[in-house]
């Protein structure tokens, strides 16, 4: 019994250790995704790790310029007609126009949009088409914002590409369709981050203008605008008048009513003394 026992002793070792390798073997094999790509965060580290390393990265100045302007002119539809023309003498454009005649005064309101490196001649050009009323400028940096979001973005396309390598090497239908659902996320954030960027450099590359103009009649319309103040305090009031007619004339009926009652019980006063 003993040399039985002594001879099966080995046979049972092979045996364990044969299934204990196929066991590693089928649980290497049951997945060709990383064992966190399972995970919807799948590549966010990377791209929390890239927004990390771009704060510390050398950041280059984006300078986003704006201004506004009021200018009095005596035309402003001619005034909007000479801004698009400078707006192409300096290589840009007018983007949006509008107009409007309030009692009688007209006025135009633009956004002009030009090259950065011509913004400064702009306010100057302008100032030339009649009289600057108000004028102002404000620059904001978003340097540091643009290379955060260039780090992202460098930092999405590096995972998406990891997915479409791991789509391509796919064993296992399910396997298959993670790597898609994960494509896909990362790919709208791409594509959002890829907008934002895009803004941004737009907003750099091209300084933005809004201007108004104006007309500047005040004393040679004095007299008009005094008729024009008049007509419309009379009908301020004729509406307030209809308003309350009807009252009025129900506070006359009781007003009435009660001065009759009155001189009757006089009367009836009167007789019996």
């Amino acid at each position: 019994m003993k040399s039985v026992r002594r001879r099966s002793a080995p046979l049972v070792a092979v045996g364990a250790c044969v299934l204990l390798l196929s066991a590693c073997a089928t649980d290497q094999g049951a997945s060709s995704l990383p064992p966190d790509s399972s995970r919807s965060d799948y590549g966010a580290a990377d791209v929390a790790e890239a927004a990390e390393g771009s704060s510390s990265a050398t950041v280059e100045q984006q300078l986003v310029t704006t201004g506004s302007s009021t200018i009095v002119v005596d035309d402003p539809a001619g005034a909007v007609d000479s801004a698009r023309e400078i707006a192409d003498e300096l290589g840009g454009q007018v983007s949006d126009t509008s107009t409007a005649n309030y009692g009688g005064d007209p006025s135009a309101d633009v956004t002009i949009r030009v090259p950065a490196e011509r913004y400064d001649d702009l306010p100057a050009r302008l100032g030339e088409l009649g009289s600057v009323e108000s004028s102002s400028t404000e620059v904001a940096d978003v340097g540091q914002e643009v290379v955060d979001l260039r780090a992202r973005q460098a930092a999405l396309q590096g995972s998406i590409d990891r997915l479409s390598q791991l789509m391509a090497e796919a064993t296992t239908t399910q396997d298959l369709l993670a790597a898609e659902e994960m494509m896909t996320q990362r790919q709208g954030e791409l594509d959002s981050l890829t907008g934002q960027l895009s803004y941004l450099e737009d907003r750099v590359a091209l300084s933005t203008q809004q201007v108004s103009f104006v007309t500047g009649g005040s004393s040679d319309n004095l007299w008009d605008d005094l008729v024009s103040t008049l007509v419309d305090s009379s009908r301020s009031l004729l509406i307030v008048f209809v308003g309350l007619l009807p009252w009025l004339i129900v506070a006359g009926l009781l007003a009435w009513a009660a001065t009759a009652m009155v001189r009757g019980a006089r009367r009836v006063r009167r007789r019996r003394q």
